[in-house]
């Protein structure tokens, strides 16, 4: 026999729109439908979500939320730090968002409502709109800021792939492949294939924070060897021994007009005014010298590519408690004797990504070496979530 029909995003509203008078209490910021979470789990039952700004027990029973209307379930949960901020300063909120890292952005719920006014949240005659509207008013700086945000220009990565340029052919070739693991070779490895550079570098990479690695690229970019890369610019790696920004300046300091380096048209990244990527540009590749590349599935840092001999420190008290278990390892392939043309720093990368991964690139098993396990106490791993999230996309419609 069939279950009963969940009723819909736009019926639960129906049902706040007439229930307001029991849902205004004291500490309330916003309602909306959603579904219930027991112990940490959603439930898959539909439910009234009620955000307010502290839990509290032994509350009188006038500002108590009921516990369902109708056969609907009220789930009452504790505002995050952006939704109080919202509530007490909407332009300082607007900020956060505009400028925060992807994984800290909040979900937008287009039925949520704010109290004790009821008005949807992106209604233009909502408390909270019109308070932000007058601290944009108010604060040019913050109304420049988010006006810059908005008006991000999105640009069209096919129109202007540089397959139509230089073709994703396919290549028939005798070809040497070294693969290895980090961490128990990787920094050797790669501080090998660095050394080897005659002539140039071309790189597309997420993250560089290391400064064994940034003092390898040194010592082996001598003369007029050339570096062109292209990096993210996530947040800050736990093992940094410096910044993305920082090792983008030594680098231009060090090597001068021999280094062209741009930041990835990331739509997060503050330091880009336009964007291609969404989210992120998560490429680790580097193409030596238009003949051999070297690909991993691990960025330039500390905890990807541990210096054996000095293996790293985690910096924060807090994330170094999630990372104390050893490190995932990162499979590294190295090609060479392969013939490429190289034409630029973004079709060069983008090329050996696409050839090397997206015609199936095949994983060689490694030997590990125990002998280097010492580093991988070192390595970077999962953090473990806290509990249950929803997400805008799975929410009732």
């Amino acid at each position: 026999m069939p279950g009963k029909a969940r009723p819909t995003s736009a019926a639960i509203d129906g049902v706040i729109r007439a229930s307001l008078p029991r849902l205004r209490k004291p500490g309330v910021l916003t309602v909306r439908p959603g579904y219930e979470i027991a112990g940490h789990q959603l439930t898959g039952r539909s439910a009234i979500v009620a955000t307010v700004h502290t839990k509290t027990k032994n509350l009188p029973k006038s500002d108590l939320l009921p516990d369902r209307i109708g056969n609907i379930p009220v789930d009452v949960r504790e505002a995050t730090p952006h939704q109080r901020l919202r509530a007490h300063d909407p332009a300082a909120a607007a900020l956060t968002q505009a400028f925060a890292r992807p994984e800290d952005e909040e979900p937008t719920w287009p039925l949520e409502r704010e109290m004790p006014s009821g008005k949807l949240l992106s209604d233009p005659q909502s408390d909270t709109q019109k308070t932000l509207a007058q601290h944009r008013a108010l604060q040019p700086a913050t109304d420049h800021a988010l006006k810059a945000r908005e008006k991000k220009t999105q640009l069209d990565y096919q129109q202007n792939a540089p397959t139509k340029s230089f073709p994703l052919d396919p290549v028939d070739t005798r070809t040497t492949i070294t693969a290895h693991v980090s961490p128990d070779a990787g920094f050797v490895t790669l501080k090998k294939f660095l050394a080897a550079t005659q002539h140039s570098l071309v790189i597309g990479m997420y993250d560089f924070t290391s400064a064994p690695i940034l003092q390898t690229f040194l010592t082996s970019l001598t003369g007029a060897k050339t570096l062109q890369m292209v990096l993210d610019h996530p947040g800050l790696n736990p093992t940094h021994d410096q910044t993305d920004a920082e090792t983008v300046a030594k680098l231009r300091e060090e090597l001068g007009n021999r280094a062209q380096i741009a930041w990835a048209l990331d739509n997060h990244d503050p330091m880009v005014t336009a964007w291609m990527f969404p989210y992120a540009y998560h490429i680790k590749v580097m193409v030596q010298d238009g003949k051999t590349f070297w690909l991993s599935s691990g960025n330039l840092n500390n905890s990807n590519q541990p210096d054996p001999a000095s293996p790293p420190a985690y910096r924060r008290s807090r994330l170094a408690r999630h990372h104390r278990r050893p490190g995932p390892r990162q499979d590294v392939c190295r090609l060479s004797r392969l013939r490429l043309s190289v034409g630029e720093a973004v079709p060069a990368a983008r090329r050996e990504r696409d050839r090397a991964g997206g015609r199936g690139r095949q994983r060689q098993a490694c030997a590990r070496n125990q002998s280097a396990a010492a580093a991988a106490q070192a390595g970077h791993a999962r953090q473990n979530g806290a509990g249950a999230r929803e997400r805008p996309g799975a929410d009732l419609r």
